[in-house]
């Protein structure tokens, strides 16, 4: 009971759910429960309480979350130059980092989500295990391609396949709107029945709906706010300028408050270009009017000669 709860469903409060002792009281059959999908469960609600601020912990089976970085995210994984010769259990002790010394930091790796490009995420890892194409294997992709309403001891929780089309091989397209309820106790079922067992495919828009512009629309913007982290903006500013410098090598980074000075500088010789185009347009009107007086006067005065 403590391994369970401290293990896979850890809360804020270092106590253990008392609903989980219902779960082990048939002790014959707690080897036929789905522990992998109610584990599943807790863990997206953790997630769930954390990005929305209703925990300031991360509660659940969070290693799991380190587990999929280290699969599916190539800078997390770790520098190792004779792979073989670490155990496997330690060679994720450190990220993977840039060759500076600077760059062996947390806060770091996490700025380096906000600029981490395509080529850098393995979407499809388990291709290479030795389970792939076996039985057990094919029943996870079907059911990841799905939306599916996961049960654990208190709460269930949606997972959405339509969004994780890329990490099952298929093209990235626009997903409709999610349900109306993502969560809720075992007491309530979930709403959205139509939408619960559907497949990935029927649950996405039209291909001429760009996924691009969609997701500008709809991101929440920087994962990492490295203004609340000690020496985070000296260590997000790294950050940027080494992806600057791999994407856009002829482009320079300046400071803000010198980006507004040469921005007012700029605003200011527009306008005196402004005036001093106006005074000559005045100029030429005005000595256009004189010359056009001095003809006529010329022509009146031959006139009367004549």
């Amino acid at each position: 009971l403590y391994f369970l709860g401290s293990c896979f469903f850890s809360n804020n409060r270092s106590v253990i759910n008392h609903e989980l002792v219902q779960f082990l009281e048939q002790i014959e059959e707690v080897g036929s429960y789905d522990w992998g999908a109610i584990t599943y469960a807790a863990f997206l609600a953790g997630m769930r309480r954390k990005v929305t601020g209703e925990m300031g912990a991360f509660t659940g089976f969070w290693p799991f979350l380190l587990f999929w970085a280290f699969e599916y995210l190539n800078i997390f994984r770790p520098n190792i130059a004779i792979g073989d010769v670490f155990p496997r259990a330690i060679r994720w002790s450190r990220p993977r980092t840039f060759s500076s010394a600077d760059f062996s930091d947390f806060v770091a790796t996490r700025c380096q989500l906000d600029y981490i490009d395509e080529a850098q995420v393995t979407w499809q890892p388990y291709l290479g295990s030795t389970e792939f194409g076996s039985t057990a294997m094919l029943s996870t992709k079907l059911l990841a391609g799905k939306r599916v309403p996961f049960s654990s001891v208190d709460t269930w929780e949606y997972y959405l396949g339509e969004r994780c089309r890329r990490q099952l091989g298929l093209s990235c397209r626009v997903p409709l709107p999610p349900p109306e309820k993502m969560h809720g106790t075992n007491a309530v079922a979930p709403e959205d029945a139509i939408g619960v067992g559907r497949s990935a495919d029927d649950l996405v828009m039209d291909e001429r709906v760009e996924y691009a512009s969609w997701f500008a629309a709809h991101s929440i913007g920087r994962i990492v706010d490295v203004s609340r982290f000690l020496g985070g903006l000296t260590v997000g500013s790294k950050v940027l300028a080494h992806w600057m410098s791999t994407h856009h090598p002829n482009m320079m980074l300046i400071p803000q408050s010198e980006y507004e000075a040469m921005a007012e500088a700029r605003d200011a010789a527009i306008a005196e270009c402004m005036k001093l185009r106006e005074e000559l347009a005045w100029a030429k009107g005005h000595s256009k009017g004189e010359t056009l007086t001095s003809t006529k006067a010329q022509v009146r005065l031959m006139s009367d000669e004549e």
